[in-house]
């Protein structure tokens, strides 16, 4: 997951400092996520949307109820904890500060320096019951002492210092609660000394309590919460007045294991509730009801966070298989609500092919991910048969994975071969071999080795090694472990000797230190590396040690001091020539020769902290991240090119880089979001700015890709947009339900755009745009104050939109996009309209077919038969669906531009909404060079489709024209097929035209809400054949609507046929051609049937 961090500084001095740092408020990706770290604390804000989890040393933002990952805060110390303040801004409790978050702002507003009481722990701390006062404890002048902080004014004064004889000098403040309306507050001291003090203007001792640990916290009445145990079992609840010395309040337990608290949470001064946990034991006080519950649970409790308004609770406990679990939980019953599953595929592990554009990710829970990046595409291979098969090892040879079942139990392990090539569907072939056994346990595996070409296996074991070949035939035994087969020159290398691969015996011996780190077959060498360590452990260099593979003898012996911070992760090329060492900041690139530096990468974090591979012949270096995303760089422009965010889903993915440019298929993209603040901004609304079809290819390719309209850092923040509609005296929202008997209502809308104005709204009705004068509307919004809260922010840019409702539910989305071409997230809106649907149907076609051009070199063969073709099997096997058919046809030198404006305006006339409108068009299709980018179906009298964008604007129909057109045809159900191809002398650029065409149909589509499906575009040919009949993306078409593309209702749909084209078509190109053609199918509109065959 990609990380936006804030890093703090201590640069304050008591009693207050400001940090002039300031959080960007930069879109990041917010993938729901659990807890990755040991949780210290949770705390959820008023309105129950955001929980922050402090964990290891930052405190993570969630976004709720769906729990995605919205924003990090780190900090240098761990051991943090946070809470929310009456306002919803964050306090982060720090070792040695107190820290002010202001959560509209997103940035660090205060710290105030708390001396530390005791040398690596936190200090204790409270909050008021109204959450508007911080009590922070810490040393001054050696004592323990209490500040008051007020959250509003930030400014801390000191209300108590601890003087009391009774307390042991070293003895410091573990615990503080305060009773705002009992004027008293409870500490309790590390050596088992407890006091009631009386609060006010200055705090003072009011009461020695001895034997404090019983004592857990102070009520708002002023009584203390007592734990009643006989022999470790908590029996009874006490509300104890410490002032009388009597118990007002008996709360009793069924008798449990409970020594001691390990962590409690209350609502506001321990008003009703209390949450506590201990190991395996939940435990809920209702202090109103008198009642109190412990609930065994099968793992440890970690931490627990209260919802404010509700009776829910959530929790992170720790899982020995899993590992850390959060759930939302009601704690009355401990009934499991809602589990926070990682949206993202965890991948820890990762292989590439050494001469392939192909790498391999491994999630120890889910399987195992192939990423291909074609010429044009993406292609991923998921294989969950692999589950909990470990270790993983790939043989180059026959693209296939070797891994083994039951590492550790002692029974017989399989060796599984799992093949992962393209052209081959996942089989695996199993060898049994029997576990080594000492003192009747089995070794556990920890590696496997193959050779180059597959025949060979060492299983290094924790004591010794084996050697197998294919069949699962022991060869040797060794006691030698973690070794590497080099079959090429009949040697098992280890590191300090190598062995004969066919007979076992020791050929030569070396003492020298560390582990293999790269072996070169083709030059005779092996490199041994070791870590050297300082002062604390703290890594200061390596020593490497290249040794002869022949001899045994020691080659040279080189000493490199590190980059600043940790080395993470080091991976070599299959002929040992290169080695990659990835260091925090930095990852270098060595000459296994002379350690010579190829390459440094230089990126922020540690970007190999999980994984890292060459692929490709070493031309590029994929590494996987913290936040298990691939990092890829091209070696030899020593630059990052993207990263790729892997999701659960098998087709789901993300390929993004630093300035905003992404590329994901178009299901994936509706599922995600950016966070801004605390924020949710569909990852769509950036699509018309930053959406770069075939990103990630065509930057492996070396091709250009677009460059981002607008750096991510400079975007303004997206627009938002109120929607309701009045039908007569009616009004209605989205909180209303909406039925009403009058055919037509009015939309009104609103939007607020600070700093960059809107400029259009885009009205969907079921799915598909609506025809509105919603353009131009650059009127300047009212800036939002920085002080004003956000609920009060002002909507202006009003417009109200007529519009006329279908029989049935008529649902609208209304988005706004602001002069920067970043929309708003959507706001929805449903009527039922009370009305009989029983009006008849029609279907409207146009087909548009060209073979003849005026420039005779642009010529085709097949579009005219194509389009006819189209035409008549439509007509005949889609009538049953429609109550009236009207086909239109048109073809070669018919087909101007003015010919098609008045054919479509015709159907305009014609059409009502609920028709079906179906455009086909086969001919020549075209990307301008120059301004906006349009793309252009090319008319017979077009005589120059590259070179001459003003032709082109004059005779072609672009895009924005088609849009246009689309949104005033009143059919709801639109589908537009192009098989639009290009001549053999119209080669020139198109590598470049291809994902530009691509991006534009895919803005056409999702701008009109209508369905899309087009051939190659204009990177391939779209050839005909002679063998078909037709061109291949008509001829399987054709195949589709006459049933093949049918999942077994008897009807075509629209969504069907899009995945038959996008399964079949490569298939049949493949045949005929030899390389494989990859359509593009969009589709926003509604599904709808197109045939019954």
């Amino acid at each position: 997951m990609h990380t936006f961090r804030i890093l703090f500084y201590l640069v304050c001095l008591i009693p207050v400092g400001v940090l002039p740092l300031q959080a960007q408020l930069m879109p990041r990706l917010a993938l729901s996520a659990g807890v990755t770290e040991r949780p210290h604390s949770i705390s959820i804000n008023s309105d129950e949307a955001v929980a922050a989890i402090a964990a290891g040393s930052s405190v993570y933002l969630h976004k709720l109820p769906g729990g995605e990952l919205i924003n990090q805060i780190d900090r240098e110390h761990f051991g943090l904890e946070a809470a929310f303040d009456a306002s919803d801004n964050l306090v982060i409790f720090d070792r040695e500060a107190v820290v002010f978050f202001d959560m509209k702002r997103f940035e660090l507003t205060k710290e105030i320096t708390v001396p530390s009481q005791l040398a690596g722990d936190k200090n204790p701390y409270a909050l008021s019951a109204d959450r508007q006062t911080v009590y922070a404890t810490g040393l001054r002048a050696g004592r323990p002492t209490i500040w008051e902080i007020e959250t509003a004014k930030q400014r801390p004064r000191i209300k108590y210092t601890h003087r009391s004889e009774d307390t042991a000098e070293e003895a410091r403040i573990t615990h503080i609660s305060v009773a705002d309306t009992a004027d008293t507050a409870f500490i309790k001291f590390s050596d088992g000394q407890g006091y009631l003090l009386k609060t006010g203007a200055r705090w003072v001792t009011a009461l020695n309590i001895p034997e404090a640990d019983t004592y857990k916290a102070i009520r708002p009445d002023g009584n203390l919460i007592r734990f009643d145990l006989i022999e470790n079992k908590l029996t009874n609840i006490a509300l104890y007045d410490p002032v009388t010395k009597s118990v007002q309040k008996n709360i009793p337990v069924e008798p449990t294991y409970f020594p001691k608290l390990s962590k409690f949470v209350t609502t506001p001064g321990a008003s009703r509730y209390m949450i506590g946990h201990y190991s395996l034991s939940l435990l809920t006080i209702d202090f109103q009801e008198g009642t109190a519950n412990i609930t065994e649970h099968a793992n440890s409790y970690l931490a627990t966070g209260l919802y404010p308004e509700s009776n829910h609770a959530l929790i992170v406990y720790d899982n020995y298989e899993k590992g850390y679990i959060t759930e939302k939980i009601d704690f009355r019953t401990a009934s499991v609500l809602q589990t926070f599953d990682s949206q993202s595929f965890q991948a820890d592990h990762i292989i590439g092919h050494p001469d392939k554009n192909i790498i391999y990710v491994e999630d120890k829970g889910k399987g195992i991910k192939k990423i291909e990046i074609g010429d044009e595409q993406i292609r991923i291979e998921q294989y969950s048969s692999m589950l909990d098969y470990k270790p993983t090892r790939f043989v180059a040879k026959d693209e296939s994975l070797i891994s083994v079942t039951n590492p550790v139990v002692n029974s017989y392990r399989e060796l599984i071969f799992q093949p992962l090539s393209s052209d081959l569907k996942p089989s695996s072939q199993a060898i049994k071999i029997p576990p080594q056994l000492h003192k009747g346990s089995a070794y556990p595996i920890s590696s496997l080795e193959i050779s180059e070409d597959g025949v060979y296996i060492l299983i290094n074991e924790s004591r010794g090694s084996r050697l197998i070949d294919r069949s699962g035939k022991i060869i040797w035994k060794s006691e030698l472990k973690d070794g590497v087969v080099c079959g090429s020159i009949g040697k098992v290398i280890y590191p300090n000797a190598a062995l004969d691969l066919k007979t076992g015996q020791i050929i030569w011996e070396n003492q020298s230190p560390g582990d293999i780190v790269a072996i070169n077959q083709n030059k005779n060498y092996l490199l041994k590396h070791r870590t050297l360590y300082g002062i604390g452990r703290e890594v200061e260099g390596s020593e490497f040690y290249r040794i002869d593979l022949k001899t045994g003898n020691q080659i040279s012996y080189d000493k490199l001091y590190h980059l600043k911070g940790y080395l993470r992760k080091s991976a070599s090329t299959s002929e040992g020539d290169l080695l990659a060492i990835a260091y925090d900041k930095a990852t270098r690139i060595y000459n296994t020769a002379d350690l010579s530096v190829k390459a440094e990468l230089q990126s922020k974090g540690s970007n190999a902290y999980n994984g890292i591979a060459f692929f490709n012949d070493a031309k590029f270096l994929a590494m996987l991240n913290f936040d298990h995303e691939v990092i890829f760089w091209d070696l030899e422009q020593e630059k990052q090119l993207a990263k790729m965010t892997l999701l659960q889903g098998k087709e789901d993915w993300l390929v993004s880089d630093v300035s905003g440019r992404f590329d994901a298929p178009i299901e994936t993209q509706e599922k995600l979001n950016y966070a801004i603040g605390a924020a949710l901004v569909p990852l769509e609304a950036y699509f018309d700015v930053y959406y770069r079809p075939r990103f990630l290819p065509d930057l492996l390719a070396g091709r250009q890709v677009q460059a981002a309209t607008f750096d991510i850092s400079q975007l303004s923040v997206p627009p938002k947009i109120k929607l309701a509609a009045v039908a007569g005296t009616k009004v209605l929202t989205s909180e209303t339900e909406n039925t009403i008997s009058d055919h037509q209502l009015t939309l009104n809308l609103a939007s607020h755009s600070p700093n960059a104005p809107v400029v259009e709204y885009r009205i969907f009705q079921n799915g598909k745009r609506v025809a509105a004068n919603t353009r131009g509307l650059v009127v300047e919004d009212d800036i939002l104050d920085a002080n004003d809260n956000a609920d009060d922010i002002s909507y202006t840019n009003s417009r109200q939109v007529p519009v006329q409702l279908l029989p049935g539910t008529n649902s609208f989305r209304v988005v706004a996009v602001n002069v920067q071409g970043i929309e708003s997230a959507p706001a929805e809106l449903k009527v039922h309209f009370d009305a009989p649907a029983n009006q008849k149907t029609t279907l409207h076609l146009l087909a548009v077919g060209i073979n003849q051009y005026q420039n005779e070199k642009y010529n085709l063969n097949y579009a005219v038969p194509d389009a006819n073709a189209f035409q008549e099997r439509i007509t005949e096997i889609g009538s049953p669906l429609f109550d009236q058919m009207a086909p239109r046809f048109i073809g070669d030198t018919q087909v101007t531009k003015a010919v098609l404006e008045k054919e479509l305006a015709a159907i305009q006339a014609a059409a009502a909404p609920q028709d079906v409108f179906i455009f086909y068009y086969a001919g020549h299709g075209v990307v301008a060079d120059q301004g906006r980018g349009d793309f252009y179906i090319v008319p017979t009298d077009v005589t120059q489709i590259y070179g001459a964008d003003d032709q082109l604007a004059q005779r072609g129909l672009s895009s924005r024209q088609i849009q246009e057109l689309s949104q005033a045809i009143p059919a709801q159900k639109q589908l537009f097929i192009l098989d639009a191809c290009h001549s053999a002398g119209a080669l020139t650029g198109l590598s470049q035209r291809g994902a530009a065409e691509e991006k534009a149909i895919a803005q056409l589509a999702r701008s009109t809400g209508t369905h899309w499906l087009t051939a190659s575009g204009s990177q391939q040919f779209a050839t005909e054949f002679a063998e078909l009949g037709h061109g291949a993306f008509t001829y399987t078409l054709l195949q589709g609507i006459s049933g093949k593309a049918d999942s077994g209702d008897g009807r075509v749909t629209v969504n069907e046929l899009k995945a038959y084209l996008e399964s079949e078509v490569p298939v049949i190109t493949s045949k005929y051609k030899g390389t494989a053609q990859y359509p593009a199918s969009y589709g926003y509109g509604q599904d709808f049937p197109i045939t019954l065959p």
